[in-house]
């Protein structure tokens, strides 16, 4: 898969047929593709690659996940919602480690930037069955939607 490729993928109808082609479905589609599914790392790259042509993508350098992991951030601003929705990649494999959404609006008199939500990869992995580790450990405990 090529990033062209990728991007016009990104830019067709929701994987629920809803019609959201716009640069905001397909940037919000692009972490959905890195965060939820395995991906071949060719695909990955494909999908890395189509965020940065899509407008008004930024750079965030030095970001952290909710699970401590330091990372490099693909970032779009939503001026509607007043925020920034973060795509957090390994800066050596760019594999995506996390994502996060900042409020950027006012408290006060005083200008502010809050996380509002923030999620980490902890492991990914095919397993065989449900609580099944990548590691072979088994998870123990109830699941929790």
């Amino acid at each position: 898969m090529t990033a062209a490729a990728a991007r016009k993928d990104l830019h067709r109808n929701d994987f629920d047929g809803n019609d959201h082609q716009d640069d905001d479905a397909a940037f919000e589609k692009a972490g959905d593709l890195l965060m939820e599914r395995m991906l071949p790392a060719a695909s990955r790259a494909a999908v890395f690659e189509a965020l940065a042509t899509i407008p008004d993508t930024f750079v965030v350098a030095d970001v952290v996940t909710v699970t401590g992991a330091s990372g490099v951030a693909v970032a779009r601003v939503d001026a509607k919602q007043r925020n920034r929705e973060e795509l957090i990649f390994d800066p050596t494999t760019h594999e995506l480690i996390g994502c996060r959404e900042i409020f950027l609006g006012t408290v006060g008199a005083r200008q502010k930037e809050a996380v509002m939500y923030s999620a980490g990869v902890i492991e990914r992995g095919i397993v065989k069955r449900v609580r099944l580790r990548p590691d072979g450990t088994v998870r123990s405990g109830p699941m929790r939607p």
